[in-house]
């Protein structure tokens, strides 16, 4: 949102150019959108995904096997999972509750015993098999109410702009809490 013209190509500039993995984790504070990234230097690898895990990322170890996707679905393509023994979890995801809330998925347990999805904010490394949360890196300065209103309207403001220049943007109007906020 602080930098509307960067197209893909700058940002995986900008991140190149950075000397470590911790700087360039600090750098992506300022993305926003819905992304997968994986960031490796000689020593290490990490994946992560935007601050809302809009793109999600699911994530199996199972004897030698490794292995990663966007649906659970796509690694059990490859090897075979376990179903969980969680009925309580087998309900929620097979129930009306769970397809009206757009299939919304809480914590990190899927419906496989071994399988499991990467939290907003969170950093998988690739080489330990470890989930550490990376987000926010430090704690933000304090702002008086106006600070923040101002800041959070240059951030939207700048979202909306960075999106218009990439893609030719709708905005749905369905009378809805979020029609209204956004009029």
């Amino acid at each position: 949102p602080f930098h509307t013209s960067a197209n893909n190509q700058d940002i995986v500039n900008e991140l190149s150019g950075c000397n470590t993995i911790q700087e360039a984790l600090s750098r992506t504070d300022f993305f926003n959108g819905r992304y997968v990234m994986i960031l490796a230097d000689e020593n290490s690898q990490y994946i992560i995904n935007d601050a809302t895990a809009s793109k999600q990322v699911f994530y199996l170890f199972k004897d030698d096997f490794f292995g990663i996707g966007s649906t659970p679905n796509i690694i059990t393509t490859f090897i075979e999972c376990e179903k969980t023994k969680n009925q309580e979890l087998l309900d929620y995801l097979y129930s009306d509750r769970f397809i009206n809330l757009n299939k919304s998925w809480f914590g990190t347990e899927t419906p496989y015993k071994d399988l499991f999805m990467l939290l907003p904010n969170h950093l998988f490394d690739l080489h330990q098999k470890k989930i550490t949360r990376f987000w926010p890196v430090k704690n933000p300065p304090k702002k008086s109410i106006e600070e923040s209103v101002r800041y959070i309207g240059d951030i939207m403001r700048g979202t909306i702009e960075s999106g218009s220049n990439r893609y030719k943007l709708h905005c749905s109007l369905t009378g809805g809490w979020d029609s209204r906020m956004m009029l």
